[in-house]
Order: structure tokens, then C-alpha cells, then sequence
């Protein structure tokens, strides 16, 4: 019961402080926060990652390969 208490008041001063932690300092306001958030998704971990579905490949390295090789198959009229 004590565990839950100590987690629960942890977790209710960190959502009523108005200070976002991130490792480079501390955020200004939530939407600060949400918009870093959403890039490191976005620019990072959805694009840079292995990902299993893509046989170990980033998505950059997989679209990149499928690109050369439509670029190939594709003839090109002059």
C-alpha cells in the first residue's frame, strides 16, 4: 500500500508542476513538449529505426531500395 502511495504522489506532483523535463533542460509549456515529441517520432523513431516487418531495414533504407528498383523496372521515354 505504501508503494502505491509514494508512486501516486509522484505522479500527481509531476502533473501539477507546469515544467516539462526532457534531457536537454526543461520545457516552457506542454505544447513545447508535444511538438518535440511528435518530431523525434516522426523524424527518428518511425524513419530511422530497424523495424522487423522491413527485414531489419529503416523505412528511409527500405523506400530507398524500392525507389531504385522501380527506377530500373520503369522505362523512361525520351
Amino acid at each position: 500500500m505504501l508503494r502505491a502511495r509514494v508512486g501516486l504522489a509522484s505522479y500527481s506532483a509531476l502533473c501539477s508542476s507546469p515544467e516539462w523535463i526532457y534531457p536537454h533542460g526543461i520545457y516552457a509549456t506542454r505544447e513545447e513538449a508535444k511538438t518535440h515529441i511528435i518530431e523525434y517520432i516522426e523524424m527518428f523513431y518511425n524513419s530511422e529505426r530497424v523495424h522487423q516487418a522491413l527485414d531489419y531495414r529503416t523505412p528511409n533504407e527500405w523506400e530507398a531500395e524500392y525507389f531504385d528498383r522501380e527506377m530500373v523496372l520503369t522505362p523512361t521515354s525520351c
